[in-house]
């Protein structure tokens, strides 16, 4: 309707009557110039047909005016710097206004440039795995001006991003962080902790849906509760996608890996149930190449854990405001991450080289685990932190922690979580409980340990009392959080913890743990009713003789569990030979890291090898049918309750019916 032509109009004119060189200026402001000319760009182009040659005269020296100054403030400067978070986002603001301008050079020059960064560097905080370093919240945020900018060089013809690695990834990266019916965010840096999807989830996850025509992100988004974040986005999305997205038809992610490692950010979700937050227990786990600056935080090789949409160990400090007292001072630092200390003192923040590294990632039947390696951001304090987590679906985590350092020091160990913990010293347990659902920590080793909570933000301590000093608040109120350590109370250069996660939903834990060294092995033993785990570690960095508990294996780790007796689910670390006690033997003609689970209608298997492999595993009645990655595989050979396969290199995927 013209009225609205011409009330936008007057908007327009009004703000061409105001100072380019001002207080809404971008040298003045670094958002407030950016949104002017975005937001005036795009109602020039919506009523560009309503103006006269008069009006356009007055309005486009304005927007050239204020375009030049968002190049050299921000843009051009991401040439040098393109970790500046302000300016990467300042891209789509510019280019709005460099389409509406596109006849004069100059805003070509800056539509020439933008379009170079999206296809060569965009995105500087993620990679080809689909992750955004700065965390969820800040992903949130950025999606928005990244689908923006994609939408529009695709129309313009200029350049189809979504055919880049990224962002045919980047919506796996929501849909593992943030998995359908999540009630709350528990991940990493600024603002990752809090309350579950919105609007803005809803929207980016329809429009990558549609983007990309992939129906496992269809079925995400058709899961959120949330509705467009803004009308103009649901016009455009109909508009450009809505017949394709409705021929689109969804699949449910059941044939989705269970876990993921996203490298490029050293993110990984581990999870028990993709599909269902109420049914899901979640460890994330951090080791990131990209350090910790911009809105990331000090906490390479840090996790969270959430069971059953309940939070229980949590990336703790609140923001406030990026870089307040309580933001700098503890929410930023590694003190308030699930992660370690050395002599109380933590990893460099603020810093890309205070860097991490997901260095092993393997997800496969009834087991997930990922090693991470920290050491290069505690600033040569360290010269070893491998933090390797082993999850034995969907039952409990082994958090296995390998540290060195060039002199003699004190390890802290940290959690962080909602509720207050208590401690049986004797036992060496941490217990909480926190929405009727409970969590038992056992530290199996070191044995010995010197332990502290507290529930207020002290940002200064000791080697032997982290949390000693200086509480420094945030700048409101807000509910309590409870910070634990756990300290080496004897200074060592080398120490090794292997410390048991728990989470559960009845009265009482339904598992009991215990750890010993068993010659070249450390031995965890998981027992509860009809139920006996075993867990043998090498306690060096190889493949080594494993004996313990009645399991027998050449293997970096080998895990056995059985249920009634019978063989449920085996793990198999970079090994060739398992025996157990039964007599059973599992054997491989090369090194091979792989799981394997058996029900009572079939067994499935999957299996990381670097060369051709043949492999002989316990198979207690005649396959009905061997399916290898899909496809039905008659090659085989069956004799005395024993399956030999030969399987190709890489990952394979094997499905046995009984």
């Amino acid at each position: 309707q013209e009225r609205y032509a011409q009330e936008a109009k007057r908007w327009i004119k009004l703000v061409c009557s105001w100072d380019v060189n001002g207080t809404t200026s971008s040298t003045y402001h670094d958002d407030l110039g950016r949104w002017l000319l975005s937001s005036m760009s795009l109602a020039v182009d919506w009523i560009y047909d309503t103006l006269s040659d008069d009006e356009l005269n007055e309005i486009r020296p304005v927007l050239l005016a204020r375009g030049r100054e968002l190049f050299r403030v921000q843009v051009q400067k991401l040439d040098q710097d393109p970790y500046n978070s302000h300016a990467v986002s300042s891209l789509t603001y510019l280019m709005r206004a460099a389409l509406v301008l596109s006849d004069i050079p100059e805003a070509q020059q800056w539509l020439d440039f933008i379009a170079r960064f999206f296809k060569d560097v965009y995105p500087p905080w993620g990679g080809d795995d689909g992750g955004w370093n700065e965390g969820i919240n800040y992903w949130r945020f950025s999606m928005e001006l990244a689908l923006e900018a994609a939408d529009m060089l695709r129309e313009a013809g200029i350049a189809d991003l979504y055919g880049k690695a990224w962002y045919r990834n980047t919506g796996y990266f929501q849909m593992y962080f943030q998995p359908s019916g999540v009630r709350y965010m528990n991940v990493f840096g600024d603002g990752s902790f809090g309350s579950g999807p919105g609007d803005s989830d809803y929207t980016h996850s329809i429009r990558l849906a549609a983007a990309l025509n992939d129906p496992y992100l269809k079925w995400y988004a058709q899961k959120q509760s949330g509705s467009f974040s803004s009308p103009i986005f649901a016009y455009l999305f109909f508009y450009r996608y809505g017949d394709a997205y409705r021929a689109l038809e969804q699949r449910l992610p059941e044939e989705l890996p269970r876990s993921r490692a996203f490298y490029d950010v050293g993110w990984v979700a581990m999870h028990s149930n993709l599909a269902n937050a109420a049914d899901d227990v979640s460890l994330y786990f951090k080791s990131s190449p990209l350090g910790s600056a911009s809105h990331s935080h000090g906490e390479q090789n840090s996790f969270t854990l959430t069971a059953w949409n309940t939070p229980l160990l949590i990336s703790s400090g609140y923001y406030d405001y990026y870089g307040s007292p309580h933001h700098n001072q503890f929410t930023r630092q590694t003190r308030s991450k699930n992660t370690i200390l050395v002599d109380g003192e933590g990893q460099q923040f603020n810093s890309i080289e205070a860097a991490g590294k997901i260095s092993e990632f393997f997800t496969g039947p009834g087991y997930d685990f990922s090693v991470g390696q920290a050491a290069q951001a505690y600033s040569g304090r360290l010269d070893e932190f491998s933090r390797e987590i082993l999850y034995c679906v969907p039952d409990y985590f082994v958090v296995i922690d390998r540290l060195k350092a060039p002199k003699p020091v004190h390890y802290n160990w940290l959690l962080h979580t909602l509720a207050p913990p208590s401690l049986d010293e004797e036992s060496q347990t941490l217990n909480l409980r926190h929405e009727n659902v409970g969590l038992q920590v056992r530290f199996l080793q070191p044995t010995q340990l010197q332990s502290e909570i507290t529930d207020r933000p002290l940002t200064s301590g000791d080697a032997l009392t982290v949390f000693k000093a200086n509480e420094v608040p945030p700048e409101t109120a807000q509910p309590p959080q409870y910070h634990f350590a756990a300290t080496t109370p004897e200074a060592a250069t080398d120490e090794f913890f292997v410390t048991v996660l728990h989470p559960y939903r009845q009265s009482e834990p339904d598992l009991q743990f215990s750890g010993s060294y068993a010659g070249e092995a450390y031995q965890i033993l998981a027992t509860g009713t009809d139920r006996r785990d075993v867990t043998l570690l090498s306690l060096t960095d190889r493949a080594t003789n494993l004996h313990g508990a009645g399991v027998a294996a050449q293997a970096r780790m080998v895990s056995v569990s059985r249920q009634g007796g019978r063989l449920a689910k085996l793990l198999f670390k970079e090994g060739q030979e398992v025996t157990l006690a039964d007599g059973g033997v599992l054997k491989t003609s090369h090194p091979v890291t792989m799981s394997i689970e058996y029900t009572s209608e079939r067994v499935e298997m999957v299996a990381q090898i670097g060369h051709e492999t043949s492999i002989t595993l316990p198979m207690p009645q005649r396959p009905a049918h061997v399916l290898i990655n899909g496809v039905n595989h008659v090659d085989y050979n069956w004799q005395s309750e024993q399956l030999t396969l030969l399987l190709p290199a890489g990952r394979a995927i094997v499905q046995v019916g009984l």
